[in-house]
């Protein structure tokens, strides 16, 4: 089952400072769209011009009736799809935050690949081998207005997604293969904190294994006399910690919850395969436990 979710792009100057209600599709159901003509293939890519395909919507602000598109390979696995005014005085995300890499001729390699419709105009990222759609914006027309930006795009049950925005629940997304040491309770003061136990979140990368690790000291002192720095290893179901043990602690490890245990991915995200186990390790000196 797929859901068709609409994807606001911040990059509408307008819209970052104009508070207002959600948008009203019913009026942006006759919305025409734009026609794709003058198309030229360039060494890495492609470039367009983009004309309103009909008497324009003017939802929210005003339809701009001129657009160009460029699309460039800039990688094997990536492809940068740029839709906008020719005058380009909308706020585009600069370079500085979203890096690219050094210019190169991936067109003939690349594993994914960019299909479009003259018109409406819609287009298509799939991947080379198989033609799996990954991103496909021919539910709906394109509607770019001076106040309202809609791309439209098919999105799987319980999508995993990530951008440029910052991230404020944690952890929203862990880095594959890393173990993640958290105390298993929050309290109102540092000193209270210390005194909860852990539990470990375990993100195996695509061979099943993951690492990671943990400082403690008193937390208080200028000059420690003894602090513990525990590296913890994860491998063929066994959680292993090894390290020095210079400032012992009354609390433990008491769970361990692996994420991806039946999904080896690039990323995971609690519930999606997750695995769940009560443990009881010292973290005062060396010791390992048997997760499966």
């Amino acid at each position: 089952m797929h859901y068709w979710k609409t994807l606001l792009v911040p990059g509408v100057a307008a819209a970052a400072v104009l508070k207002r209600d959600s948008p009203d599709y019913d009026k942006l159901a006759d919305c025409p769209g734009y026609a794709a003509s003058n198309v030229k293939t360039t060494g890495n890519g492609l470039t367009a011009e983009l004309k309103l395909a009909g008497p324009a919507c003017n939802t929210y602000g005003t339809d701009l009736e001129d657009l160009t598109l460029s699309v460039t390979y800039e990688s094997e696995a990536r492809i940068h799809v740029k839709i906008q005014e020719p005058a380009d005085q909308v706020y585009q995300v600069p370079e500085s935050v979203f890096p690219r890499p050094d210019e190169g001729s991936f067109w003939g390699d690349a594993k994914i690949k960019f299909d479009y419709t003259e018109e409406p105009f819609a287009f298509t990222i799939k991947r080379s081998d198989t033609d799996e759609v990954l991103f496909d914006t021919s539910a709906a027309s394109i509607v770019f207005e001076s106040q309202y930006l809609r791309l439209r795009t098919s999105l799987p049950e319980d999508p995993y997604l990530y951008g440029l925005q910052d991230v404020t629940d944690i952890p929203l997304l862990i880095r594959s293969g890393k173990i993640l040491p958290l105390r298993v309770a929050s309290a109102n003061t540092t000193t209270a904190l210390r005194q909860n136990n852990f539990e470990l979140l375990v993100t195996l990368d695509v061979d099943g294994q993951a690492s990671g690790a943990l400082y403690l000291d008193d937390g208080v002192s200028l000059v420690q006399q003894g602090h513990t720095l525990i590296d913890f290893t994860f491998e063929n179901g066994v959680l292993s910690l090894d390290g020095t043990f210079g400032y012992e602690v009354d609390v433990k490890i008491v769970k361990v919850k692996v994420l991806g245990a039946s999904c080896r991915t690039g990323a995971s995200k609690e519930g999606r395969g997750s695995k769940t186990v009560k443990v009881d390790l010292s973290l005062n000196k060396a010791g390992s436990v048997k997760v499966w």
